[in-house]
């Protein structure tokens, strides 16, 4: 762990506020909780008009209007909150416009601020987080909904798989860089909290993701494996789109890979699953979000 200055904390205040404005000119709404819960300040949140009906979950929502397609429960993953998703949000957004004459497709992006460079309370148990979540979802009459998650997003959603008050909720699932399968092989840990960085991206990830104070806190007191571990037969019986990058840092993509489109006997064929061309993260959400779009049809 590393202690920021004011100056670090003021570049996420910048760019906090640069995200507020995209998403408020994208149509969504911020819903929010107390002014001084969260460092930096959010000053824009004195704007906002709803407040969460949960007790410590900030979001951005905007309303589901659609009768045939599910709206979208969004989660993100370990960095500077929903600033790097902004594109991503805003396609999903375009697609699917009031314009549209069914209706616009519903979004919510959670806000999970323990991991978005913050200085705030420490991570939610997973029974409160789901009971947070759940709250939401009933506060907007979500009965059912499309579940997309980013790497650490993916712990999120495994909860929410599991828990009862969530798990009747879930309809169609899309992964994106899961950290969730196979935690008990060393890939996350090791990558993640222990490895000692030898390229610029591993530099990257160790000074602004795992060094983060809330951060590391939740990931070495909040994170319990045997919690957030999710096995195939968990999903089984939901349409699930996975999509790894073969150059990720953190999990080993051929063998989470392999794994979910292995044999029952679990024999271990690293060549069997779909490959292609890694073109970055953007394309890699934006790839996911075209997946993503047959699954929002209510069955």
């Amino acid at each position: 762990m590393l202690h920021r200055s004011l100056t670090w904390y003021l570049c996420v205040f910048v760019v906090d506020t640069v995200a507020w404005f995209y998403l408020r000119h994208y149509s969504f709404q911020f819903h929010r909780t107390s002014f001084l819960a969260v460092f930096p300040l959010r000053p824009f949140s004195l704007l906002a008009t709803n407040r969460s009906p949960a007790k410590t979950l900030t979001y951005w929502h905007r309303p589901h209007t659609s009768k045939t397609r599910l709206p979208v429960l969004f989660i993100h993953g370990i960095g500077i909150g929903l600033y790097q998703y902004i594109d991503f949000l805003a396609d999903l957004n375009a697609e699917n416009s009031q314009s549209s004459p069914d209706g616009q497709v519903g979004i919510i992006a959670l806000e999970i601020l323990s991991v978005s460079s913050r200085i705030t309370g420490e991570a939610m148990a997973k029974d409160e987080m789901c009971a947070e979540i759940a709250c939401i979802l009933n506060a907007h009459g979500w009965q059912r909904l499309v579940l997309v998650s980013h790497s650490y997003g993916s712990v999120v959603a495994t909860h929410l798989i599991h828990a009862p008050q969530t798990a009747r909720k879930v309809g169609s699932i899309l992964f994106v860089d899961p950290v969730a399968f196979l935690l008990h092989l060393p890939h996350v840990a090791y990558n993640f909290t222990y490895r000692k960085p030898t390229h610029a991206n591993e530099h990257l990830l160790s000074y602004f993701g795992a060094k983060d104070m809330g951060t590391s806190h939740t990931l070495f007191r909040r994170f319990f494996w045997a919690e957030n571990i999710l096995w195939k037969e968990d999903i089984q019986d939901h349409r699930v789109c996975v999509v790894l990058s073969g150059r990720d840092r953190i999990i080993d993509a051929k063998v989470v890979g392999a794994y979910l489109t292995g044999a029952d006997d679990w024999s271990l064929e690293l060549d069997i699953w779909e490959d292609g061309v890694w073109e970055g993260p953007r394309a890699t959400l934006r790839a996911a979000m075209l997946l993503s779009y047959d699954w929002i049809a209510l069955p």
